[in-house]
């Protein structure tokens, strides 16, 4: 079974890590450290001109030095520890550590958490059992479902702005346009990215071999008429396409949409009074009666798709407005990171 983790924190772990020291390696950890020095210090440029203080100049350098020194001792020093501790995880922990002077911004710590937890989830066998037989509406009904509780976590958060763009209210009409425009600008996304690639692999099907025989001049000929028959197939694919686009827009895309506005006008009006959200039984109940509402729009099948990446992002604001201490956002930081890293270190294993 092959472990999969996410690329963000398994390209990070690699670095730090990483027992070489070559060149390479050198330069990788060097890159990071310029890049999260000068992303601090951006960062505490603005904050200070915004809080107006004289000594900004001394305060951004301070800064500065106290997160360029934490992230060195993060990534130069596991190979140096580990020589040093017999164990990798003993070793990865001091180096973590160390590393905590930065202060980190809230969603890092959300992020890793979040991340390491559905990674191993995702790395069970049952999960992955189930995930192998169940069917991709199926897999969806389940989304939706984290979805619409997900919601309402969102909503008994304080004045965040994942809160302000799901419960501002707006007119059938404007809601409709909004997300019709949407919808669409996906759809030519995907398209344009689909034909892209596929006139690339074609190009590829259609370069003539190199031969030094020649008695395959007949070979090349023949080659010839296979380039005009693939330009004539792809002009046929090309001309289907576009009618399949413009089915999309003017079929699906109308359709989604139109359900997508009902569905979030009947949220509206269930959040309308504020004792929707009073009690968590009565938040449960709202929530229940919502999901209800979605399947029943959904009947055909799971057009009304919950992609996976949005589901983390809200579900990361509702753990970031949980988030009301140094000491629970270094915990979650440090429970993420050591999760992280046994997903890590099962991956290294797994691999030869």
């Amino acid at each position: 079974m092959d472990t999969d983790i996410n690329r963000f924190y398994g390209q990070l772990l690699k670095i730090i890590t990483s027992e070489k020291h070559d060149r390479k390696d050198l330069l990788r950890r060097i890159t990071v450290i310029l890049g999260v020095s000068v992303g601090s210090l951006v960062r505490y440029a603005h904050r200070s001109r915004k809080i107006g203080t004289t000594s900004v100049d001394k305060v951004i350098l301070k800064k500065t030095l106290d997160n360029g020194i934490a992230i060195a001792a993060m990534l130069f020093g596991f190979p140096y520890v580990s020589s040093i501790l017999s164990s990798k995880w003993l070793s990865f922990n001091a180096t973590l550590a160390a590393s905590l002077r930065v202060k980190a911004p809230k969603w890092i710590s959300s992020y890793i958490l979040l991340e390491s937890v559905v990674d191993y989830a995702k790395n069970r066998l049952v999960v992955r059992d189930f995930l192998a037989k169940c069917k991709p509406q199926h897999l969806n009904a389940v989304r939706q479902a984290l979805f619409v509780f997900v919601i309402g976590g969102v909503y008994k958060t304080h004045d965040s702005r994942l809160r302000r763009i799901v419960f501002t209210r707006k007119s059938p009409l404007q809601d409709f346009a909004l997300l019709f425009c949407a919808w669409n600008g996906i759809s030519l996304y995907q398209f344009s990215k689909s034909l892209f690639f596929k006139r690339r692999e074609q190009q590829k099907q259609q370069l003539p071999r190199q031969s030094e025989d020649p008695s395959d001049v007949g070979y090349v000929s023949s080659s010839d008429m296979l380039k005009e028959k693939f330009r004539e197939i792809n002009e046929l694919e090309r001309s289907s396409s576009w009618e399949k686009m413009i089915g999309c827009c003017l079929g699906s895309n109308l359709t989604v949409t139109l359900k997508w506005t009902i569905w979030r006008q009947l949220l509206w009006a269930a959040f309308k009074s504020p004792a929707a959200g009073s009690s968590n039984s009565t938040l449960l109940r709202t929530c229940t009666i919502l999901l209800f509402a979605l399947y029943t729009l959904d009947s055909d099948a799971g057009r009304m798709n919950i992609r996976p990446g949005v589901l983390k992002y809200m579900t990361r604001c509702v753990i970031n407005d949980k988030i009301n201490s140094v000491a629970l956002q270094t915990a979650f930081l440090a429970a993420g990171s050591n999760l992280a890293f046994w997903n890590y270190s099962q991956r290294c294993q797994e691999r030869p």
